[in-house]
């Protein structure tokens, strides 16, 4: 692959190092979706949660 690239002209390299940074910034920016998702989704798990669980312990008659 490395001699692919050497024999390229100046312009191909950059061409291939301008789509592949684009591809990084795309695969990037799919996964931090997902993980804001993520992390919203926990946060109403975790509040859920909590408010069983203080319901739980402060109004169970044992």
């Amino acid at each position: 692959m490395n001699d692919r690239i050497r024999e390229m002209s100046p312009l191909g390299r950059v061409v291939v190092a301008a789509i592949a940074i684009i591809a990084v910034f795309i695969v990037l920016n799919i996964v931090m979706k997902i993980l804001e998702a993520l992390v919203g989704i926990a946060v109403i798990v975790l509040v859920i949660g909590g408010a069983i669980w203080i319901f739980q312990r402060f109004f169970s008659k044992s």
